[in-house]
């Protein structure tokens, strides 16, 4: 079983408290935390950006663990 990288647990708990009940977040919303562009991030092939039907989110847990 793979281990939790050092930083995931402070980034899950930061996301957590920024967006209260949410399990996802819009890839504006995400792009607006990073401070970076939108499409550089939906162009990113490591960003945890996924499709349901035609809009895209990002799973809170996943985004932690991406920053970490």
């Amino acid at each position: 079983m793979a281990r939790e990288k050092e930083d995931f647990r402070g980034n899950l708990e930061l996301l957590t408290q920024m967006f209260p009940n949410r399990v996802t977040l819009t890839v504006n919303e995400a792009s607006a935390i990073i401070d970076c562009d939108r499409d550089t991030l939906t162009n990113d092939t490591t960003f945890p950006v996924k499709k349901i039907k035609s809009k895209l989110v990002v799973p809170v847990v996943a985004l932690a663990r991406w920053l970490s």
